[in-house]
């Protein structure tokens, strides 16, 4: 499926975290990399979060951790399919699951972030219900040996290398939500990060502002882009990726997404003749030095 045209998540609450429970580890300890995505009550001030130090930047984001609160956690785990197969397409096997949480203390919840939750088909009604309960913090010592805290615990510790979008805002929520008390400095923050996380840790948002120069960050636009490109690399037989989700079949509990590409865009791509350029210019070169905006497709 080089278009991929479908997404499927198993969804995790209380009711059915006994016996989701050994395939979400197995998909872990199985794993290559990770790929974490948090959904959150609010983040308040968005430009207290753009302060002109780290320093302030951090001590802002502190108390947003202090005063919202994770409402969901997305774990997607990858592996090869056949890590020793040659040819332009690799093969991997992604397990995504959607783990509902309830933070058992009074939190914030904006507005704003309600309405984009339930536009995104965010069901509030399952959080609130069944929603794993935690506290932000420290360990208490009494939570169940199978929780979110064990969970994210069993994340951090596997030694993979985890993925991330705007890394800095979902680090100091897993930070603070589920290992310690966030450190009162930047500095301890981020050397307690290069001790969790010694096998690497990737941000989409940076590596699509930084590396690839995209003309946006958000992640929709990510995935669209990905998506038609990773297409396009198929069709000229380069090298390209194919995902095969694996799910229960008898799960009552799985969401399928729907994501084909649009039958004029596959339609354009087959028909058209792709043109090599003449020359090849160094994007980063020339952004820093003042190139013309490049015309999005």
């Amino acid at each position: 499926m080089a278009d991929f045209k479908a997404v499927c998540m198993q969804e995790v609450h209380s009711e059915n975290l006994e016996k989701i429970w050994p395939a979400l580890i197995a998909a872990i300890d199985n794993s290559e990399f990770i790929a974490l995505d948090l959904e959150l009550s609010g983040l308040g001030n968005r430009r207290k979060l753009m302060a002109f130090t780290m320093e302030d930047r951090y001590k802002n984001l502190v108390h947003i951790v202090q005063t919202r609160a994770v409402i969901s956690v997305g774990i997607s785990c990858f592996r090869r399919m056949d890590p020793t197969a040659c040819g332009p397409c690799q093969q991997w096997v992604p397990q995504t699951f959607d783990v509902s949480v309830l933070c058992d203390e009074e939190y914030t919840v904006e507005p704003g972030s309600l309405k984009f939750l339930t536009g995104h088909g965010f069901d509030f009604n399952t959080q609130y219900a069944k929603g794993l309960p935690f506290k932000r913090g420290n360990d208490q010592g009494n939570e169940a040996p199978k929780s979110i805290r064990s969970l994210v615990g069993r994340v951090l510790s596997c030694g993979r290398p985890l993925v991330l979008h705007n890394a800095l805002v979902d680090l100091a929520f897993l930070y603070g939500s589920f290992y310690a008390a966030l450190p009162p400095t930047l500095e301890k923050f981020i050397a307690d990060l290069s001790v969790i996380f010694h096998t690497g840790l990737y941000d989409t948002k940076c590596l699509a502002e930084y590396h690839l120069r995209l003309p946006a960050s958000y992640l929709s636009y990510l995935f669209r882009h990905s998506q038609r490109q990773n297409y396009k690399e198929h069709l000229a037989e380069r090298r390209n990726l194919s995902l095969l989700f694996v799910t229960n079949p008898s799960s009552h509990d799985v969401s399928v997404v729907k994501c084909k590409l649009r039958s004029a865009f596959t339609a354009a791509c087959a028909g058209s003749t792709e043109v090599t350029p003449s020359r090849t210019v160094c994007r980063q070169y020339a952004v820093s030095t003042g190139g013309k905006k490049r015309s999005s497709a």
